[in-house]
Parts: structure tokens; sequence; C-alpha cells
């Protein structure tokens, strides 16, 4: 699986969950949460 990051250009390839993990690894300010907390934020952020 490959994705290009709207923002930036930067490509993202591997994996679903590879993925997710590097865009968890990206994220400004999610350092503190899991992967799996990440994701739902990512989902709805209003949660």
């Amino acid at each position: 699986m490959r994705i290009r990051m709207m923002a930036d250009g930067r490509v993202l390839e591997g994996t679903a969950k590879q993925i997710a993990e590097a865009m968890h690894a990206l994220a400004f300010g999610q350092e503190n949460r899991t992967l799996s907390e990440y994701i739902d934020w990512a989902v709805d952020p209003d949660a």
C-alpha cells in the first residue's frame, strides 16, 4: 500500500499498520497516545 500525504507530498509505503504507525510518529502532539488512541483520535478528533 502507498499513500501520499497531501500536506507535504511525503509518500508512506507499507502495510496499513506500518502506515498508521508512520503517521502516528509524524503527528504533532500525539506522542503520548498509543497507536490505538491515535487512530481513534484521527477518525474522530471531537471524541
